[in-house]
């Protein structure tokens, strides 16, 4: 990585833990998502085209859909943070596609389970007569 995106780099995560009080895990992943996003890139981050990014995340194939998207976040505001800097005057993020992450229904249990679970709560005594009485709400 050259020297004044390095310079960008730690300034970034700086203003991610102090202005942002990001949690420092949620930091150290965006530092390294953006780290590893200038290194495949091989430009000044000054110079990103939305072309760059779109060939970054396309040749991310074996991610999912929700960790390309997490990668675009932490690109999305680390240009941000440039624009704020007055380093460049628009995000490339800004004409990227983020991909599409499909809402998954949780499972739920099957009447036989739930049948099992409340015949097994004995109700010899005031604890399992209320302890069912929850179950079955």
């Amino acid at each position: 990585m050259d020297t004044d995106n390095g310079i960008l780099l730690e300034d970034y995560f700086r203003y991610l833990k102090i202005e942002r009080a990001m949690s420092p895990n949620t930091a150290a992943a965006y530092r390294s998502d953006v780290a590893f996003f200038l290194d495949s890139a091989g430009i000044s981050a000054c110079d990103v085209t939305p072309e760059d990014i779109e060939a970054y995340l396309s040749a991310r194939t074996g991610y999912s859909k929700r960790s390309q998207a997490r990668l675009l976040s932490a690109l999305k505001s680390f240009f941000n943070y440039l624009i704020s800097e007055r380093r460049i005057t628009e995000n490339p993020c800004d004409k990227v596609d983020s991909p599409k992450i499909g809402r998954y229904l949780p499972e739920v249990l099957s009447v036989e389970e739930v049948e099992r679970i409340m015949t097994s709560v004995p109700l010899d005594d005031v604890s399992g007569v209320r302890d069912r009485a929850i179950l079955g709400v």
